[in-house]
């Protein structure tokens, strides 16, 4: 078990401390790992959000501007009284 241990960590794990320096060192690892893959998650959720909040305004944006172009144009105009 300890050859298969050592042969992992490329190093020569001869007492106790050295095995346990060696899990602790995989724990960290891990941890790093995990936080990595957790930021990355938000970052691209963030982006999707910001995605759909930029198309709801480019619809929204659209859909004005088409109800304007689709009013009536009518001219009045106001003779001036004297």
């Amino acid at each position: 078990m300890l050859a298969l241990i050592e042969q992992h960590a490329g190093a020569s794990l001869r007492t106790r401390e050295d095995v346990v320096r060696f899990f602790e060192a995989l724990k960290v690892q891990a941890a790093r790992r995990q936080h990595a893959a957790a930021t990355r998650h938000l970052v691209r959720e963030l982006i999707i959000v910001c995605a759909l909040v930029g198309a709801f305004g480019q619809y929204y944006f659209w859909d004005v501007s088409l109800q304007i172009s689709k009013l009536p144009k009518a001219y009045y105009f106001v003779s001036a009284s004297t």
